[in-house]
């Protein structure tokens, strides 16, 4: 996990992580400098602390899980409020264009692995879509005992545009934007979208 990596390389900074799930929760905790970090339950389009940050984070395409531009707006005001003002916040997306989800398919998505209480496991994925709404299933199946279990999600594949707008409602700006976390420069056909903001002066 991303926030428990930075505690790790820097000890000596205040980090807060939150999520709205109990159980992510407790796996982030149960992490190495876990217990360095404030965690949060909360949704983050209603998340109220009472102080400001230098750097915000949203990684793993958390974004994409404000699934209408109203959600998106509300979620970019609690990082408005959140944010120092010379601070700033870096949240990834991917690109509709690039059309990922159109891989999660059984066939391409197969694998195996072992898990230590359960032993083989073969899982894959499948979508169906709605709009810019995608619908993705994730399906295990235990080898030793052919149990089969599975979980879906929804998530956004909102277009720059789109993203660019709720910033703007936000009263945040981009000052850049990358086509990947190696920092290679975002053009209309990347797979991912890198937004770099701040505070809207």
């Amino acid at each position: 996990m991303l926030t428990n990596k930075i505690a790790q390389i820097y000890p000596d900074k205040v980090i807060f992580g939150s999520d709205i799930a109990a159980p992510m929760l407790d796996i982030a905790k149960s992490k190495p400098a876990g217990s360095k970090i404030t965690w949060i339950q909360s949704d983050a389009r209603q998340l109220v602390l009472s102080r400001r940050f230098n750097l915000i984070i949203l990684s793993g395409h958390a974004f994409q899980v404000f699934l209408t531009h109203q959600d998106r707006v509300e979620a970019l005001k609690r990082i408005y409020e959140h944010l120092e003002n010379d601070g700033k916040c870096i949240f990834d997306s991917r690109n509709p264009i690039a059309k990922e989800w159109l891989t999660w398919t059984e066939k391409d998505s197969m694998r195996q692995f072992f898990h230590p209480m359960l032993g083989p496991v073969l899982a894959w994925n499948d979508f169906r879509t709605h709009n810019d709404i995608v619908t993705y299933g994730t399906y295990y199946r235990v080898l030793n005992d052919k149990q089969e279990y599975q979980a879906f999600s929804n998530i956004a594949f909102a277009s720059f545009t789109d993203i660019q707008q709720a910033l703007t409602e936000a009263n945040l700006i981009a000052v850049d934007v990358l086509g990947n976390w190696q920092g290679d420069v975002y053009h209309e056909k990347v797979e991912e979208m890198i937004f770099i903001v701040r505070k809207n002066k």
